[in-house]
């Protein structure tokens, strides 16, 4: 199903409840700038044998919910871009995604500016080895609990914040590039970071240069 509906810029409703996706192994760019899109019906996708996701819901701007907490991704291993520029989205639901096998999860959630929740703690992230502007630009995001992320794979960790307002690092590990970590934050995200990594701390107080 790779980039099935990629491009229609003007379709504004899908109803693909009658699919039947069992034996499906690529859904990336399935829904690629659907720009116009604002319901769609993917209640009986199966996933179960997906492994690539990536784009999947690229530039789908005018969705405002989307629930993915059927989704099986037990198989992902690319989710890079899933969600990026998904601009309109108010409620996102990934609670029941199991990301044992991803390695691939930057700017998944990029552009996302209308999220103000996001509920990552079931994910698994010890496979996962780029990271890199994972948030960039979720500008209205008021807490984010990440203590759960295993990152001691991660080479390339330039992850990226935006303006979020509570962070919490406690299992983070320093490691790789941090150049784009938090690159255009708020000054306020550092009154409240929480990590055991003495050297991420003294990191993000010498980042100056990032903070707007």
């Amino acid at each position: 199903m790779t980039r099935m509906f990629c491009g229609c810029k003007n379709l504004i409703s899908l109803d693909l409840s009658s699919f039947n996706t069992k034996k499906v192994t690529k859904m990336n760019s399935m829904f690629y700038d659907c720009r116009s899109l604002k319901n769609i019906n993917i209640s009986s996708f199966n996933t179960e044998n997906v492994t690539d996701m990536f784009g999947m819901f690229y530039r789908c701007s005018a969705l405002s919910s989307l629930d993915l907490s059927f989704f099986n991704t037990i198989n992902v291993t690319d989710m890079h871009w899933m969600f990026t520029g998904c601009e309109s989205l108010t409620n996102l639901n990934v609670s029941s995604f199991n990301t044992k096998n991803v390695t691939e999860m930057d700017t998944m959630f990029s552009e996302c500016s209308k999220l103000k929740n996001l509920d990552l703690s079931n994910f698994n992230t010890e496979n996962v080895k780029n990271m890199s502007f994972m948030f960039a630009k979720c500008s209205s995001l008021l807490y984010l609990d990440l203590s759960n992320f295993d990152t001691k794979n991660v080479p390339k960790f330039g992850m990226n914040f935006w303006d979020e307002h509570f962070i919490n690092f406690t299992s983070f590990i320093l490691k790789g590039n941090l150049s784009n970590m938090f690159f255009g934050c708020s000054p306020n995200l550092f009154q409240n970071i929480k990590t055991k990594d003495k050297k991420l701390l003294e990191t993000i107080k010498n980042m100056h240069y990032n903070i707007q």
